[in-house]
């Protein structure tokens, strides 16, 4: 009974190997129960269409852990998608947090390969405008992000890897694609515990060919697929140099065609060169002998967590700075003449209408009579009112509502419906609330509504808020 709870410690608990396994029991006297762990271990093994060098399959091991992880990490990766696609493109929260995230990822390549650099150099290349050529190894990986930016649904073969490493080398010709030279090290050449530092090179298409297969294949969870192929591609080292820069590249392609569209280029995965290099590298070769994948998938899954924790704070950054120097203009705006506002409840007609901005554009700012006037715009929709309807019927009035008007969102057909009362003013923090988004999305989203007519767009001090129109 001790036995079997020590293989669901190691297993469940911790993903130990024989060497943590012993030095958590102080013995190293642990070949029965380590057999015992491999056994229980087998019950989630399974095997992988990927290859050693030896032919032999690597595999698996789908354990609760393991399986927890795995859910998180899809589940962190969705948010991250979303979350990113929430900013609108061309936006400046979606060009600010582009070019912060790609210089924290070319920082992390400069790190690996010894180049000092600072930030101004850094804009200078997310900005095309290096002069420097110390920088240039910088300026072409920046270049393949680009390319893979514009490119993120391209099939992954090997014409894609080959486009990808002319871009590297700074855009000359390939004088050979596959690594042709043996990586000589004295741990490749033992006969016994033999640990390879890059596939024999005769081995070396053979292996990319089942890689590339595996990569193109369904039905493997996406955050396995990801370490797989990450481990992959540092295992065989396919090409002369550039191994690293591919490893993380291709890592990124295989997101993008799991539905992440063109936000793997913002996430960082470049923190496997430096900061996490140590520990993938002690769990590469835990998987090497014992082709047990599930070492290096468990260091991957940290690396990645921690990557698009590091997004997804960047994002919530980016969206609240917006927000703040929306409040930060909008507080310079002078009160508003108390007139404008009065009668909320009744209808304006045309003459009083006239007379109210006029009385109020000659006490405001060119600032404020913009938002007035634009406040005035008649309706370029017909407007339904829906008022005392149960939650079973709004509800299909707002299935009707998006079904005559395909430019709203469902969220915002859902609180229209709900928020439609004629003389009343809604808010911002309203529909944050109703619809439980962030406020950024919220505020996007009452403004859409309002250029389609749905709502008039006030300012009351100092802040919108938004009144139903009628055309009747």
């Amino acid at each position: 009974m001790a036995d079997s709870n020590l293989a669901v410690r190691f297993t469940d608990e911790t993903y130990a190997s024989r060497t943590e396994v012993a030095k958590a029991l102080g013995t190293n006297l642990i070949d029965s129960i380590w057999n015992l762990i491999l056994a229980y271990r087998k019950n989630f093994s399974h095997e992988l269409n990927i290859l050693d060098v030896n032919k032999a399959s690597f595999s698996i091991t789908l354990s609760s852990n393991v399986l927890e992880k795995t859910n998180s990490i899809e589940n962190i990766t969705s948010r991250a998608c979303i979350q990113y696609g929430a900013l609108k493109e061309g936006s400046i929260e979606r060009f600010t947090l582009r070019a912060e995230m790609l210089k924290s990822e070319l920082r992390y390549l400069a790190k690996s390969k010894g180049i000092i650099i600072n930030d101004v150099a850094l804009d200078n290349i997310v900005q095309g405008r290096n002069t420097n050529a110390l920088y240039q190894p910088i300026v072409n990986y920046f270049n393949a992000l680009e390319k893979f930016e514009k490119n993120p649904m391209d099939t992954i073969d090997e014409s894609l890897i080959a486009s990808y490493l002319e871009i590297l080398s700074g855009g000359g010709e390939l004088l050979s694609f596959y690594r042709t030279k043996e990586i000589e090290t004295p741990i490749q050449k033992v006969l016994i515990n033999r640990e390879y530092a890059g596939a024999p090179t005769e081995q070396i298409e053979p292996l990319m060919e089942r890689l590339l297969y595996f990569v193109n294949e369904a039905g493997v969870h996406l955050a396995v697929k990801i370490a797989a192929v990450n481990y992959m591609m540092n295992y065989i080292k396919p090409f002369e140099s550039f191994n690293e820069e591919m490893a993380i590249i291709i890592t990124k392609c295989v997101l993008a065609q799991n539905d992440m569209l063109s936000s793997p280029v913002v996430m960082p995965l470049e923190m496997s060169l430096c900061e996490k290099k140590d520990a993938l590298a002690t769990a590469a070769r835990e998987t090497q002998k014992s082709n047990d994948l599930t070492y290096y998938v468990i260091e991957m899954y940290k690396l990645y967590d921690e990557a698009m924790t590091t997004l997804l704070d960047r994002i919530v950054n980016v969206s609240r700075e917006a927000v703040e120097k929306e409040y930060l203009e909008d507080s310079q705006l002078p009160p508003i003449p108390e007139k404008v506002y009065q009668e909320q409840s009744k209808p304006v007609y045309e003459e009083q209408k006239k007379e109210v901005i006029e009385s109020a554009n000659e006490a405001a700012t060119p600032k404020a009579k913009k938002i007035i006037e634009v406040s005035n715009n008649e309706p370029k929709v017909n407007v339904h009112i829906y008022q005392e309807l149960d939650e079973k019927a709004l509800n299909r009035a707002a299935e009707d509502l998006l079904e005559s008007d395909p430019t709203l969102r469902p969220s915002q057909a859902h609180f229209y419906v709900r928020h439609c009362s004629l003389g009343k003013y809604y808010t911002i923090q309203q529909f944050k609330k109703s619809e439980g988004c962030v406020y950024e999305t919220a505020r996007t989203s009452m403004d859409n509504l309002a250029r389609r007519g749905y709502y008039r767009r006030e300012a009351v001090k100092n802040k919108f808020v938004y009144t139903p129109i009628s055309k009747e």
